[in-house]
């Protein structure tokens, strides 16, 4: 089932009753999956990291005590109920069926051009599903060496999780913390 959520800040909705609201024909919305304790197909055993399942279980979807799981998928559904993946939350994209953590290929782009500042997001491409990756690379000197920069992808990560497009950028949009 799809629900209701805001995307920034992300959020699930539930309506005065705990329920969860579902989402509109045609809005974009979180696919969920209601946990069935002892059913194979509908049971969820968790992660080896009990926070990480945590993060990952919503309760009181359709009444109080029951569970779901968030996939943390935006799908949007049409009149007839097919979905269409529209987008992640959180610090993941898809593209080309696979997902793509931006903190691993950030960490491996800064690696190769010798830790400076790289920020990675997904961006759409008309008539694609998913998202494409972006890298916007801070090169303050313009001294990236492009060709080596592929190269060096091509060997680290696989070909669905390496950045379409690329930015040189003079300095990285950075949010402070109060605290």
């Amino acid at each position: 089932m799809l629900v209701h959520i805001s995307v920034k800040p992300y959020k699930i909705f539930h309506d005065d009753r705990i329920k969860i609201i579902l989402q509109l024909t045609g809005e974009p919305g979180e696919l969920v999956g209601k946990i069935v304790k002892g059913n194979p197909v509908r049971e969820f055993d968790g992660y080896l990291d009990s926070k990480a399942s945590s993060k990952k279980v919503i309760t009181d979807v359709f009444r109080k005590g029951d569970q779901a799981f968030s996939t943390g998928d935006i799908l949007v559904m049409d009149d007839y109920g097919y979905m269409y993946f529209r987008d992640r939350t959180g610090d993941t994209f898809r593209w080309r069926g696979e997902n793509v953590s931006t903190n691993e290929v950030e960490a491996v782009i800064s690696n190769i051009i010798g830790l400076n500042d790289a920020v990675v997001y997904g961006v759409e491409v008309p008539g694609n599903e998913g998202r494409a990756g972006m890298a916007a690379i801070v090169d303050e000197e313009n001294q990236v060496d492009v060709n080596k920069l592929g190269e060096s992808l091509a060997r680290s990560l696989p070909t669905y999780a390496r950045p379409l497009f690329y930015r040189f950028i003079s300095k990285a949009d950075t949010t402070g913390r109060l605290c």
